[in-house]
């Protein structure tokens, strides 16, 4: 709050809106893995979200860390958490 001199609300929205990304990207992540595999949608969630947290120290003001921390690293988190979960439901549907 104090290096960007905003209110917090705004500096809390950045945390909400991760999360929220991160929820909402769900159905395209599924159709990118769906189209391209689990691996692949992974590893490029991977990349996505390290440029995301990579980038966000950089901002110098709120709006900007919204967009790279928010929303840049939310979409990196929901393509690296729902491949997982999919893949953890295959492996237990095959080991039966």
């Amino acid at each position: 709050m104090k290096s960007f001199n905003a209110s917090h609300s705004s500096v809390a929205l950045v945390g909400s809106m991760l999360s929220g990304v991160n929820a909402m990207i769900g159905p395209i992540i599924g159709g990118l893995t769906n189209k391209f595999g689990m691996r692949k949608t992974c590893i490029s969630g991977c990349i996505i979200g390290c440029i995301g947290l990579s980038v966000s120290p950089l901002s110098n003001s709120v709006s900007l860390f919204m967009l790279t921390l928010g929303v840049t690293a939310g979409i990196g988190g929901g393509a690296i958490t729902l491949p997982a979960n999919i893949a953890v439901g295959y492996y237990f549907e095959n080991k039966r």
